[in-house]
């Protein structure tokens, strides 16, 4: 990037090297200039031209993390041959924070709602239950339409195949139900943590992840359920 100075101030950028964007400049506002001090590829130093500088701007971007955080400025200091900047970290407004931290929330409870539930069926065989929307509707609206002497095949994750009796989904319905209701308890209880959070401070102590995700996080970094 390059700014054009005057008198030390800033004039114009700093901006990407456009040796159109340059001469346009300088010719609008009648400023004489040599040719061969504005080349047409990027200048490797400082243009000098009639009290002018093109200078080379170098801007030092900190690390930070923007949902608590961002960026001010740029600040410029002009030096003899280049121009520096820099940006200062500051907090973000305590109400965006609070906004995007409900927004992550709200995705890692959803995350957790469709990521599978354990059941265990009469004869002790254990089964994660697909807890997405479209099957539980097709887990409930099986149970609706059978007797209790009827029977149904469903195909549950990892390819395994069980054969169910009604009273098998009234209990596969029953423990999808309390599934969703406690991913969506738990979002109701972070939420409230975060809105009743007075600093940014606070925001940063709070836990985003359900507490499946974290262990899950825990014995895998590169799995979240449902994901």
């Amino acid at each position: 990037m390059y700014g054009l100075v005057h008198n030390n101030k800033i004039q114009v950028g700093p901006r990407d090297w456009s040796y159109w964007f340059f001469k346009q400049y300088l010719n609008d506002n009648n400023l004489t200039y040599s040719q061969a001090q504005l080349p047409i590829s990027d200048p490797g130093e400082s243009v000098i031209g009639d009290g002018w500088k093109i200078l080379k701007t170098n801007i030092d971007t900190p690390p930070y993390n923007s949902l608590f955080e961002q960026l001010q400025g740029p600040y410029f200091t002009i030096n003899s041959n280049d121009i520096t900047g820099y940006y200062n970290v500051i907090d973000v407004p305590i109400e965006s924070a609070k906004n995007n931290m409900k927004s992550i929330v709200a995705a890692n409870r959803y995350k957790v709602e469709i990521g599978g539930v354990d059941y265990t069926l009469a004869d002790d065989t254990v089964i994660n239950l697909y807890t997405d929307r479209e099957d539980r509707n097709a887990y409930l609206d099986a149970m609706l339409v059978m007797q209790p002497e009827d029977t149904i095949t469903f195909k549950f994750k990892k390819g395994v195949f069980k054969t169910l009796t009604k009273a098998d989904l009234q209990g596969i319905v029953g423990t999808g139900s309390i599934h969703i209701a406690g991913a969506f308890a738990w979002e109701s209880i972070k939420s409230e943590e975060i809105e009743t959070a007075q600093t940014i401070t606070d925001l940063k102590l709070i836990e985003l992840r359900h507490p499946i995700q974290v262990e899950a996080d825990n014995n895998n970094p590169n799995r979240y359920p449902g994901g």
